[in-house]
């Protein structure tokens, strides 16, 4: 029951952090959310167990997370010079 109450916070954060990001497009508090974001990203993808073993098979999935976290990363920083650019690009 642990568990279920933790990726129900998980969503809650996930939700009020897109309602942040949206209200504040284009405002310079967004990278804030931004970066809070990436951190609870990070801290999901840390979470996940190495190795998983699925019907007798061995699975390293180790590669498969570095790759998500790595898209993620770049998704952050577009994320970050695109808010930065209609920052400037506003009167």
């Amino acid at each position: 029951m642990g568990l279920l109450h933790e990726y129900i916070l998980l969503i809650v954060a996930f939700v009020f952090l897109a309602f942040l990001k949206g209200s504040l497009s284009g405002h310079v508090l967004v990278y804030p959310v931004i970066l809070g974001e990436f951190v609870l990203i990070t801290a999901i993808f840390a979470s996940i167990p190495s190795i998983l073993a699925v019907h007798g098979f061995v699975v390293n999935i180790k590669p498969l997370i570095y790759f998500l976290w790595s898209m993620e990363a770049v998704w952050v920083i577009y994320s970050i010079i695109n808010q930065f650019s209609h920052t400037l690009s506003d009167p």
